[in-house]
């Protein structure tokens, strides 16, 4: 991180630069990288976690239904 110094009415000010001082990288340091590898990773294994637990909710989710409205249906009857 690099600042650049301003005066403001005899004041001395810093503020930091916008621009990273980073040289771009080229294609042979981004094919060399394994960050992009490892992000993939961890939205290929994300997505694997949500599908688990969408097919676990549907599957649990329709026998609880079934369950509810039978118990529904026991305590709408009309015996005194």
């Amino acid at each position: 991180m690099t600042g650049v110094v301003l005066r403001f009415r005899g004041k001395v000010l810093s503020a930091m630069r916008l621009v990273s001082a980073k040289p771009v990288p080229n294609a042979r340091t981004l094919l060399a990288s394994a960050s992009g590898i490892v992000f993939t990773e961890y939205v290929a294994l994300l997505l694997l976690v949500t599908v688990i637990g969408a097919v676990a909710v549907v599957s649990l989710g329709v026998p609880l239904l079934r369950l509810y409205r039978f118990a529904q249906m026991i305590l709408s009857l009309p015996i005194p």
